[in-house]
C-alpha cells in the first residue's frame, strides 16, 4: 500500500495521502492541455504538460487526501465558470497541485510531479484523440476512457462507502 505526501515546489503546501491511488494516467484531453498551458504561464511555475501535451495525474479517493500544511495558500481556477472542475495551485510558488471537483467524482487527481519521492509510473494514456502524435513508449493509449479504468474508478467507491458506514 502506497502512502505518502505531495507538496508544492517550495514546500509550503503539503498533502498526505493514504493507500494506493485508484489509477495513474496521462490525460491528453483538450481541457487538461489548456489548463496545463495556463498553469505553466504563471510566474515561476513548474511544468505541467509532458512533451506530448499530456498531464500525468494519480487519482486518490477524496477521503484519502488531507492537507497538512498551507491550505490557505491554495487557489482554484476553472477554464469555464460553469465547469465543476477546479485546478488547484499553490500561490506561494504557482505549483499545480491537483484537480478537484465541485460535485460528482469521488476522487482528486494529483499532479504526479508533485508527489514526493518521485511520480508513480502511468498505467495508461487517455483521451489521445486530442493529440496528433501519440508516443510509442509502452504506455497503453486509449482514444477515450478504457473500460478497465472506468471499472477501477467504480470499484474504488466500495471501500470509501464502507469506511463511511463504519464511522
Amino acid at each position: 500500500m502506497m502512502s505518502g505526501t505531495f507538496s508544492c515546489t517550495c514546500g509550503k503546501v503539503v498533502f498526505e495521502t493514504t493507500g494506493d491511488p485508484i489509477a495513474t494516467v496521462i490525460c491528453c484531453c483538450d481541457d487538461c492541455q489548456e489548463a496545463g498551458r495556463r498553469l505553466e504561464a504563471l510566474p515561476r511555475a513548474a511544468p505541467v504538460l509532458d512533451a506530448h501535451g499530456g498531464t500525468a495525474v494519480a487519482l486518490w479517493p477524496n477521503d484519502r487526501i488531507d492537507c497538512i500544511a498551507g491550505e490557505g495558500l491554495l487557489e482554484n481556477f476553472k477554464l469555464d465558470d460553469k465547469s465543476i472542475t477546479n485546478r488547484a495551485y499553490a500561490t506561494c510558488c504557482n505549483a499545480a497541485m491537483m484537480i478537484r471537483f465541485d460535485r460528482g467524482p469521488h476522487w482528486n487527481s494529483v499532479f504526479c510531479d508533485r508527489i514526493d519521492g518521485g511520480p508513480p509510473l502511468p498505467q495508461s494514456r487517455i483521451q489521445t484523440r486530442f493529440v496528433e502524435n501519440v508516443p510509442d513508449d509502452g504506455i497503453a493509449s486509449y482514444r477515450r476512457f478504457p473500460a478497465g479504468l472506468i471499472a477501477r474508478i467504480a470499484w474504488s467507491m466500495v471501500p470509501m462507502f464502507s469506511r463511511r458506514l463504519r464511522r
